[in-house]
């Protein structure tokens, strides 16, 4: 059976954004307005990972095979976070925070931004990503260059496998299990700041995954809470590199809707906001 709707934002993450009903609120760019909808309608495009020689859903089912690995981890975080003499635990393994860092490399690479990104930088080492996002007609216009040259390299045998294999995650680099409050997240959740030494993917309302340099955060532990500014600059961060929506558990506050508004719609906003300075 062939699949059709491809996501480039795994399921088994986005569900944890959604409700008893299996709804959230999400800020469709297309269409520019608000709608609560099934978690299982966003983040997804016909044919999204099929290349030049046709459908074959290869690529599809690697990327499958990758999420049924993620699945289980991120399951057993919500499992067994807890409280103990009044402190957050949580049971994971380093094998299973290697994987989590593996895989957030992935996610990164495996958007419409993350994949335009990815074949220009490659064998160009002065390719530098810049600062704000693509806009949806430059996306547009690489649907048939850079996103089919990724897809197109990436059916070739277990290359995604292998590819996945060579993203150890480095030793300065420290795992944290991030407690906030109403985070949210969009079709490009990892947000990335300092060069790349802080990554962050939010996974629910209250839980966001983080990957630290040494630099910046040196410390072990694996829980840590983090303050409302931050917490907020995360935020902004996603509506910044969202392309086609923004996720919400809950109804998105005023200051977020104006947020929204403001990136999409205002003039030379690069130029404004303090996510681009």
């Amino acid at each position: 059976m062939v699949t059709k709707r491809q996501h480039y934002y795994p399921r088994c993450l986005i569900k944890h954004f959604s409700n008893d009903d299996g709804k959230l609120y999400a800020y469709i760019r297309l269409a520019n307005k608000t709608n609560y909808v099934n978690y299982q309608t966003v983040c997804s495009e016909n044919y999204t990972y099929e290349g030049s020689s046709g459908v074959d859903n290869k690529l599809e089912n690697e990327f499958s095979t990758l999420e049924s690995g993620l699945t289980p981890i991120i399951e057993k975080i919500f499992n067994t976070l807890s409280i103990v003499n009044n402190k957050f635990v949580v049971d994971i393994s380093e094998d299973e925070i290697d994987f989590l860092y593996k895989y957030i490399r992935i996610q990164i690479d495996r958007t419409d931004t993350g994949r335009i990104n990815f074949v220009r930088s490659a064998g160009n080492f002065n390719y530098t990503q810049r600062k704000f996002p693509f806009t949806l007609e430059e996306i547009k216009n690489c649907k048939k260059k850079e996103i089919l040259e990724f897809n197109d390299r990436f059916k070739k045998s277990e290359l995604l496998e292998r590819y996945f294999g060579l993203k150890n995650k480095p030793n300065d680099m420290n795992f944290h299990l991030v407690i906030g409050e109403n985070f949210i997240t969009s079709d490009n959740p990892v947000v990335i700041f300092a060069d790349g030494k802080e990554l962050y993917m939010p996974i629910s309302q209250n839980l966001c995954l983080s990957f630290q340099h040494d630099s910046l955060n040196c410390s072990k532990e694996v829980i840590v809470q983090i303050t409302k500014e931050k917490n907020k600059y995360i935020n902004e961060s996603q509506i910044e590199t969202a392309n086609y929506y923004v996720l919400s558990k809950e109804k998105f506050d005023i200051f977020t809707n104006i947020y929204i508004y403001r990136r999409f719609h205002e003039k030379n906003w690069e130029k404004k906001s303090r996510h681009f300075k």
